[in-house]
Parts: C-alpha cells; sequence; structure tokens
C-alpha cells in the first residue's frame, strides 16, 4: 500500500482518483486542489507518489514536480497533461511519469505500479522486504 497525495482542481476528479487509489488498495493521505498546497502538503507528509493535474492554480503541476524533484529526487509523480504529446515529452525530460487527458484508469493504475517498482522506498507495511 503506497501512501497518496492528490492534487486536482477540479473536485469530481479528486474524488475519482481518491476511489481509483482506495480500490487498488492505497491509502490517499491528502488531496488538494492547487499547486502552492501540492507543495507545502508534499514537503510535510512526503508521500510515496503525487498525482496531479497540469493544470492546477498558483503553480501549475509542471512547476510543481519540478520543485518536488528538487528536493526529493526519488519522488514517485504522476502528472495529467493536455491531450499533446509535447506535454508528454516536457514531463518526461522531468522525470515523471504523465498520462493524457482524459486518462484511462488502466493506464494509471500501470503508471503506479511502474514508479512503486521502480527501485523506489516506500513504506508498504510488513510484507515489503
Amino acid at each position: 500500500m503506497a501512501k497518496v497525495l492528490i492534487a486536482d482542481s477540479c473536485s469530481n476528479v479528486r474524488f475519482l482518483l481518491h476511489e481509483i487509489m482506495r480500490i487498488e488498495g492505497h491509502e490517499v493521505v491528502a488531496s488538494c486542489q492547487s499547486g502552492k498546497e501540492v507543495l507545502q502538503l508534499y514537503s510535510a507528509i512526503r508521500p510515496d507518489i503525487a498525482i496531479m493535474d497540469y493544470d492546477l492554480p498558483e503553480v501549475d503541476g509542471l512547476s510543481a514536480a519540478k520543485q518536488i524533484l528538487l528536493s526529493d529526487e526519488r519522488a514517485g509523480i504522476v502528472i495529467f497533461v493536455p491531450g499533446a504529446a509535447d506535454w508528454k515529452r516536457k514531463a518526461a525530460k522531468l522525470g515523471v511519469s504523465a498520462i493524457i487527458k482524459p486518462f484511462d484508469v488502466e493506464e494509471l493504475k500501470r503508471e503506479i505500479d511502474g514508479l512503486l517498482g521502480n527501485n523506489r522506498s516506500f513504506a508498504t507495511g510488513p510484507d515489503n522486504v
């Protein structure tokens, strides 16, 4: 089970992501609606995974991801980006996973599974060796 932080300006998307994470056995430790909030929460909580939209108020998702990675180079981040491939390249250049909106739930689950298995250190309970 991973600790997950969700950031999206749309409350319906936050609810949907929360439910997906719960069904997948992950714990949503916080959710927020702005880039400024995601930076504050990430710093305080240090979740295993941060899922955020590119289009966040105050600080956009890519800028927030860049700031997070400066303080935690092993951060697991998934960003929802607009439909152009250029956005995926920008995210990849930063070292974060990108999913084009509207997103596919199976793709999101694959990205998270990939991040969790990518030699990162996660608090996953007593079964973690």
